[in-house]
């Protein structure tokens, strides 16, 4: 092997090594942190989230409550008169024009029958007349709610709104809270009951997430039905009997959120972050339809895209340090061989000084332009000259052969001349 390339191979490759490893080493290091750090940053969005709307639920729990309990509820229930029941209307009413997320807000006697109800729709509330109000008897919110007990409350599922038997468009999510009205003697008076925008929960729900984060944002009900995510077409499907559903998509992954309150893990699919809501703590019975999932997504292609930079960042740096570790190997490489190569070199002139010196006839070594490069003792000695004197002198100019007639040769004729020119031996 070329003794310059194998210098090179000495210097480099133990270089490539420790900068592939530590690399390698570095760049896992960069991985785990970026994980843990991304971990961490979904953990504290989905807890946040989560707990928007266990805030949104408690708030909505002691509202209904205060109308429950309202003095003028009372009175009216005592009275049954027609002054009281245009008040607690028009408290009604004022609540129904500052809570605008209210899409409902009404009373049912333990007939069934609606006593007041205030509508509102694009932020605009309106009493409905006497004549309009109707018997809601039959329906299960009314059922469920006014056989509870006093303080306890009744939730429906969160869905999307129906008019007509029909799912009202646009789309309009939904929550019922109702909770029973007792008298002084505990005897129950009906119910009363908000519809609230449960679209207000969804927002308040995203606004905890990051901007680039909120496209792994996902709200799922206790059986798995998306109510909020990235693909809209997907959200409510239970609404319309479609089989869409977070439970089929995610099937093993819908396993252990389902039989855990909150937790994260990562698979080959992706990072999912997720936290149980109870919509009613209170109604441990019914599970399914009182839970909510918070849930952050994080798919496995968006996790490489996060790393690419630490990737880039570690290898560039890699291939940087392996290029200028490279030109350094060859630059160390050259001056090595060139050391060698003039030890080497000083070693055989100190060998040749050596054994020319002893010699005792004189010897001068010239170079093809006729100058001398070296002299030994002997003929300076017979020459008469110092070393100084007759190195990178032309020998000519040393030597100065005679004609017989005692003139000099030109150097034109000068044996060594000639010799240097045509490789000959001349004697002069």
């Amino acid at each position: 092997m070329n003794p310059y390339i194998r210098q090179v191979s000495l210097y480099y490759l133990p270089l490539v090594i420790l900068l592939i490893l530590g690399g390698g080493y570095t760049y896992q290091g960069e991985v785990d942190r970026e994980i843990l750090r991304l971990k961490s940053q979904e953990k504290s969005e989905v807890d946040l989230a989560a707990n928007s709307i266990e805030q949104n639920l408690k708030f909505l729990k002691e509202e209904i409550a205060l109308l429950a309990n309202s003095p003028l509820l009372e009175k009216l229930i005592k009275t049954n008169n027609d002054e009281v029941i245009k008040e607690l209307t028009q408290s009604f009413y004022n609540l129904a024009s500052i809570r605008t997320n209210y899409h409902q807000i009404r009373w049912l006697d333990k007939t069934g029958k609606e006593r007041i109800r205030i509508d509102t729709n694009a932020g605009i509330s309106k009493v409905i007349d006497k004549e309009k109000l109707q018997n809601k008897a039959n329906r299960y919110y009314f059922s469920d709610s006014v056989v509870l007990g006093k303080g306890d409350f009744y939730f429906s599922r969160f869905d999307l709104n129906i008019e007509h038997g029909q799912v009202e468009k646009p789309f309009r999510p939904m929550l019922r809270i109702a909770t029973p009205v007792f008298d002084r003697n505990l005897d129950n008076h009906g119910i009363v009951i908000i519809n609230f925008s449960g679209q207000k929960i969804i927002d308040d729900f995203l606004e905890q997430f990051s901007n680039h984060n909120v496209e792994h944002a996902m709200l799922v009900d206790g059986e798995g039905y998306w109510l909020h995510s990235k693909n809209k077409e997907k959200s409510w499907a239970f609404m319309f009997g479609r089989e869409d559903s977070f439970h089929k998509e995610f099937k093993t992954e819908w396993e252990n959120i389902s039989s855990l309150k909150n937790g994260q893990f990562i698979n080959e699919t992706g990072l999912f972050t997720f936290k149980n809501i109870l919509i009613n703590p209170a109604d441990s019975q019914n599970a399914v339809k009182n839970s909510l999932y918070a849930v952050s997504y994080y798919p496995d292609d968006d996790i490489n895209s996060l790393l690419f930079n630490a990737r880039y960042k570690i290898w560039g740096s890699v291939v940087f340090l392996l290029l200028i570790g490279l030109l350094g190997s060859i630059l160390l490489a050259r001056a090595t061989v060139a050391n060698e190569k003039s030890r080497r070199e000083n070693e055989v002139n100190k060998i040749r000084n050596l054994l020319l010196n002893s010699m005792t006839e004189g010897v001068i070594g010239v170079d093809q332009s006729g100058l001398c490069t070296f002299i030994n003792t002997a003929a300076l000695n017979y020459l008469g000259y110092t070393e100084k004197e007759c190195l990178k002198t032309n020998l000519h100019n040393l030597v100065h052969f005679k004609h017989p007639d005692g003139s000099n040769y030109p150097e034109s004729e000068c044996p060594t001349t000639k010799t240097l020119l045509d490789g000959h031996v001349h004697q002069g």
